[in-house]
């Protein structure tokens, strides 16, 4: 709950980076979200590390939504 996540899943399971990060996040704070799960590929870095998790194979998403 509260978590948003984006981003483009590729055939072997990587997580690609996808356009506008910045306004994607901007719109899901507005949104009410508190967290967000975006690829690790992304190239933006002025990101509060502490509402942002990178991942970068299905394996870390999975990971993040069981340890919450």
């Amino acid at each position: 709950s509260g978590v948003v996540a984006f981003g483009e899943i590729g055939l072997t399971g990587e997580i690609r980076a996808v356009s506008r990060t910045d306004a994607r996040l901007k719109e899901a704070t507005a949104l009410g979200f508190a967290r967000a799960v975006i690829p690790a590929s992304s190239p933006e870095k002025n990101i509060a590390p502490e509402r942002v998790t990178r991942v970068a194979h299905v394996d870390g998403l999975v990971r993040f939504m069981l340890e919450g």
